[in-house]
């Protein structure tokens, strides 16, 4: 009777470990390595929200942008060795972009004559076993660990978790073999309260007096971030602090809104290449991983760099330095508080120049003229067709971009005012739009704005590399509508614009794409179709060459979204030469 009792009040380890996560939703390309997760799901009630992804690099993608737009950790479970492998570029974006999520993966089973429940079963089973499959993640995460006893499997999650949601944050991953998760163990609670994330720092007291001093003693100061947007509310407190000192602000992310594009100090983006740098004499760097690149641009030798971050050495980029004299590892929105109560306290303000004023005029101007329509007719260009989308969408509408070369267009062309608006994947993973739509919009649902309309700007060569059959069968399946607009140029401009750097005058210079190897024609891609297809014939897709074009199937787009379909629109523009 006793050992009746005993069995009867068991649960399994796969129980604990969706105990332990919480609430997050769970991505899910299952294996051979999951009967115990399958038996979970059949069997107990799963405290979690599960949604089910066909490919890896999908579902992490939708995990990163799902926790960007909801400030919480998500989960993604994957197959041994080969499903950790297919995480991709995924797992190098998360990490780039200092996102938590957990990624819990199985291992091969530890024996083979049946000592265990969870034994091998399959022939599989041992092509899957490898010497140490965390070596194929460690690079990227913050955590790794194999769990070798059911026992605690809860501590482990929750020390994970630990790592994801402390700054700097970012992915973890565990695993454990079949025996292990097919092991039952007593229920047990934590005291959660005792696994919250670490704390992170803010500057010292005299730090915030001498970076004041500097600022508003200087002559041209600079501001230079990449994700500080990431905290929505210290993009307003930032524009407080450049309006006070009159300091201009660069961003050289494109991951989050980090400053407003209709404030006179606004100096748009630039990818680590920007006249800005050198002709500044002070340079506050606010959470970025490349403020600049000292062959494109640097600071000049007697400019003062201050470097302000949650990640100021940059621990996972083995060559990395930014001459800085000062560095804090530090919270960078609670010190931009901190110098603006100080500046406010004691009066300090710079007087504003005219100077800014009239330079922010002539910056928007030039982006203005940019996107003037010449005629109806005449094939797109990047700037006139994002204009175009900027001002026939919801005002309210979240963006989404993975353009590469036409990133920095994206940005200066929306001209985004509202934090929390828009979203990149933040590493150089590419592929990461499509899933990350889905992310985003479950994100949004998650959060009570379901309504919210969203734009996702993609590359054809992302678009390619996104799995789009996984990805629009996934937001068909879980009504995630949003509005793909696929810049279409005939292939990669991205090794071209590499190549040109290193070799202005080589041959490149005077080569077609076909000779390069970059071409996607012969035969052209029909993107459109392939959403469609995947989502069950339900997507709105249309092509548009001309601003006439565009201005006819850009409307019913919107209205396809607005009624809960997804829509693709094929933007071809202007071809790489």
């Amino acid at each position: 009777m006793r050992l009746e009792c005993l069995i009867v009040s068991l649960i399994s380890v796969s129980t604990a470990l969706f105990e332990s996560l919480g609430r997050p939703l769970t991505e899910i390309p299952l294996g051979s390595d999951h009967p115990s997760i399958i038996e979970t799901f059949t069997n107990d009630p799963v405290p979690l929200e599960i949604v089910t992804c066909p490919n890896e690099m999908v579902a992490l993608s939708a995990a990163q942008a799902m926790a960007q737009v909801t400030g919480r950790a998500q989960a993604v479970i994957v197959h041994v060795d080969v499903g950790t492998a297919a995480l991709g570029g995924a797992l190098h974006n998360v990490s780039c972009s200092r996102v938590p999520v957990l990624i819990f993966a199985g291992l091969s089973p530890l024996t083979q004559e049946g000592e265990l429940p969870g034994s091998r079963t399959e022939y599989i089973h041992y092509l899957q076993d490898v010497h140490n499959q965390r070596n194929l993640v460690n690079n990227y995460t913050r955590f790794d660990y194999e769990i070798r006893s059911a026992k605690h499997i809860k501590q482990m999650v929750n020390r994970a978790l630990m790592f994801a949601n402390s700054e700097p944050k970012g992915p973890v991953y565990l695993c454990a073999a079949r025996e292990v998760l097919e092991e039952q163990i007593e229920p047990y609670k934590l005291n959660q309260n005792q696994w919250l994330p670490v704390e992170l720092g803010v500057l010292p007291h005299k730090a915030v007096h001498h970076i004041v001093q500097l600022l508003s003693n200087a002559t041209r100061p600079l501001i230079v971030t990449g994700s500080i947007g990431r905290d929505i509310s210290a993009v307003k407190e930032l524009e407080k602090l450049a309006m006070l000192l009159d300091i201009e602000v660069l961003d050289t992310g494109l991951s989050d809104l980090n400053f407003p594009a209709n404030c006179h100090l606004w100096r748009g983006s630039a990818l680590g290449s920007s006249p800005l740098i050198p002709e500044a004499d002070v340079i506050l760097i606010l959470n970025c991983n490349v403020p600049f690149i000292p062959t494109q641009s640097r600071p000049a030798d007697t400019a003062t760099v201050v470097h302000i971050d949650v990640d100021v050495l940059k621990e996972n980029m083995p060559l990395h330095y930014t001459w800085a004299e000062y560095k804090y590892r530090a919270d960078a929105a609670a010190a931009v508080c901190q110098l603006l109560e100080y500046c406010e306290a004691n009066g300090t303000r710079r007087v504003p120049t005219q100077a800014n004023v009239q330079r922010y005029q002539q910056f928007v101007a030039e982006l203005t003229a940019k996107e003037q329509v010449l005629s109806m007719d005449a094939p797109l260009t990047a700037p006139v067709a994002i204009a175009c989308v900027r001002e026939q969408i919801p005002m309210n509408s979240m963006v989404l971009s993975e353009s590469v070369t036409n990133a920095i267009n994206v940005v200066h062309h929306m001209r985004l005012t509202e934090p929390g608006s828009f979203m990149n994947s933040g590493g150089g993973g590419l592929g990461w739009l499509a899933g990350g739509a889905v992310g985003a919009k479950l994100g949004l649902q998650s959060i009570g704005q379901t309504d919210r309309f969203l734009t996702a700007f993609v590359g054809d060569g992302c678009f390619v590399f996104s799995v789009p059959t996984a990805a629009y069968w996934m937001a068909a399946r879980y009504n995630t509508p949003f509005l793909t607009i696929v810049f279409n140029n005939g292939g990669w401009n991205a090794p071209k614009h590499s190549t040109l750097l290193v070799h202005p005058h080589g041959s490149t210079s005077k080569s077609t794409r076909a000779q390069m190897h970059i071409s996607f024609e012969n035969p052209d891609i029909d993107y459109g179709a392939v959403a469609k297809a995947a989502s069950g014939g339900s997507a709105y897709v249309a092509e548009a060459s001309t601003m006439s074009q565009l201005l006819e199937v850009l409307p019913q787009a919107i209205a396809a979204v607005k009624k809960g379909n997804l829509a693709v629109i094929d933007l071809k523009i202007v071809k790489i030469p």
